[in-house]
């Protein structure tokens, strides 16, 4: 069993239980943010909780690359399945190519800000930053609200952490 790795379909992982694992973990971040002073009956932009679960996602498979088979772009595509999906099943009816491709680039967008704001934080370069992103991105409406960010930023990692922790259970 020495130096077996498990091959991933990346269908599946969209689509099975990753993917319902991923899905799932919305819940997680909106309980992390009601549970802020202020933000009790705030609005959250789903399109963005799409694409941090689905980033959440990558960084998961990224992590157990030596664990399971994949190429470089799997954990990508995957996290961009499933944000894909979870956008396709709010829009309904409604979802086109306009839709599919405006959540491509914002997937996009998002992998890299979040990404490069990790690797940062990582370097003990702008640590908050990446909180302060999500912390904002989130919110719905023109109005932002500012209480609460002392809580997110001291519970934000440990809520991120056992989202992929859980991720992770379910790949190896």
């Amino acid at each position: 069993m020495f130096g077996f790795r498990k091959k991933v379909d990346p269908n599946s992982l969209v689509n099975g239980n990753f993917g319902m694992t991923v899905a799932g973990s919305m819940k997680d971040l909106v309980d992390h943010f009601s549970k802020l002073e202020g933000w009790e009956d705030a609005g959250y932009d789903m399109h963005e909780l799409y694409w941090m679960v689905g980033f959440l996602a990558k960084v998961a498979l990224d992590r157990n690359r030596g664990s399971i088979k994949q190429d470089d772009s799997t954990a990508y595509v995957v996290g961009l399945g499933i944000s894909t999906r979870l956008l396709q099943r709010d829009f309904g009816e409604g979802f086109d190519n306009d839709t599919l491709n405006w959540g491509i680039e914002m997937y996009r967008v998002r992998v890299d800000e979040y990404g490069t704001s990790m690797i940062d934080r990582a370097r003990g370069i702008n640590p908050e930053h990446f909180a302060r992103l999500f912390f904002d991105n989130i919110q719905s409406g023109e109005i932002k609200i500012k209480s609460g960010f002392g809580d997110h930023l001291h519970n934000f990692d440990g809520v991120l952490e056992r989202i992929i922790s859980k991720c992770e259970g379910v790949i190896l």
